[in-house]
């Protein structure tokens, strides 16, 4: 299992990099200082996934095996986000570009912001496989900033010309993880 959850650690942080690199817009006409935090700790975080995914090799079964879970969902969730995603890239989290699109088709049919859920994900599987206080802090601040990233996305889209369309988006769709109960009004 010790393999397994270190390829997979180390598979899905050099996936948020590559995507990061070559997925998103990052023509940044912007200063945000949320974008830049958002990237410093996302550094940090990675490497020190990486070190704790070398170096840690005792876990209960328990932790091991919602670990695998975790990070399998993570990878699901990403490539799904990626393959509708790539042939139009979005903007860095914090643009002030006004959204130009909405997309509702593949994953984005049921979560909002499936990359947050998916770099989020990984990160709480480290946080269980290594229960290391720094990588949990680390963690607990990224998803802090996703959650604040995902809502001023979601203030464009609301003011946007697609407003309306994005609300209505908003009832049927979950912004992380999918919705229980729709609310189709």
């Amino acid at each position: 299992m010790s393999f397994i959850i270190t390829t997979l650690m180390i598979f899905n942080t050099f996936a948020f990099a590559m995507a990061f690199i070559f997925l998103f817009r990052n023509k940044v006409r912007f200063k945000s200082t949320e974008l830049l935090i958002l990237k410093v700790l996302g550094i940090l975080n990675t490497f020190l996934v990486l070190y704790l995914a070398i170096t840690i090799n005792e876990w209960s079964e328990f932790q091991g095996s919602v670990t695998v879970i975790l990070l399998f969902l993570s990878s699901l969730i990403f490539f799904a986000a990626y393959k509708e995603t790539k042939a139009q890239p979005f903007d860095l989290a914090f643009s002030t570009e006004k959204p130009h699109r909405l997309l509702t088709s593949g994953i984005y049919s049921i979560i909002r912001h499936p990359f947050y859920t998916s770099y989020t994900l990984t990160w709480l599987a480290a946080c269980l496989i290594s229960i290391n206080l720094a990588m949990c802090f680390l963690t607990t601040a990224l998803i802090i900033l996703y959650y604040r990233a995902a809502n001023f996305e979601e203030s464009n889209f609301l003011h946007s010309h697609i407003g309306p369309e994005y609300k209505a988006y908003q009832q049927r769709t979950g912004m992380f993880f999918p919705k229980i109960i729709r609310n189709n009004k």
